[in-house]
């Protein structure tokens, strides 16, 4: 959540615009939600064996939902859609990050 509070900033500073910062709070939030949503339904098809079909139901409308804001975003302007690519890719980003930070912190302790 930090990174993502930081990019808002980094965005704010640069570009003067608030748009871009709500376009990509609003990305970040579909990403985390999405990103949320799916551990759930794919722990309960490993638990119970059931959910094949909401994982697909799930995956089909977070798929339209985000062709759904491109659309919109590029009757805005190309710039919208590069700050929406990027908030959603946040969750990535704070991933890597994340696991970077553990190798570095195994690394320091001496453990491999």
């Amino acid at each position: 959540m930090v990174s993502q509070i930081i990019i808002i900033g980094l965005i704010y500073v640069f570009t003067k615009s608030l748009i871009y910062c709500i376009i990509t709070l609003l990305a970040t939030i579909i990403g985390i939600l999405s990103f949320l949503t799916m551990i759930k339904i794919i722990d309960r098809y490993l638990t119970k064996q059931k959910g094949k079909f909401l994982i697909f139901i799930s995956s089909f409308f977070k798929i339209v939902l985000i062709i759904a804001i491109f659309y919109l975003l590029s009757k805005i302007s190309d710039a919208a859609i590069f700050f929406f690519i990027l908030g959603l890719s946040t969750v990535v980003l704070s991933i890597m990050i994340e696991g970077v930070y553990q190798i570095f912190r195994n690394i320091s302790n001496g453990r491999t």
